[in-house]
Formats: structure tokens, sequence, C-alpha cells
């Protein structure tokens, strides 16, 4: 079997308005990702 490539996938939190938790939801889903054992960056 040869060599598995990592995926890389890109995700943008966007919103409507400020102050409707663009930084809390990217926050959370990057702890969320990093627990389950994903390597992330942000």
């Amino acid at each position: 079997m040869g060599a598995r490539k990592a995926s890389r996938v890109s995700l943008f939190i966007t919103g409507t308005d400020t102050g409707v938790g663009k930084t809390t939801t990217a926050a959370q889903l990057l702890r969320l990702l990093r627990a389950s054992g994903v390597r992330c960056a942000g």
C-alpha cells in the first residue's frame, strides 16, 4: 500500500453583523476539532 496523503479542508466563518458570535464559534470549533484529534490552526 502507498502512503496516504492528508486531505486539507478550509472553513470560513462569516456572520451578518458584529457581535453575532463569529469569534466564539470559530474558537469552539477549533477546540472540538483538536479534542477529536484533528490537527488545525486558527
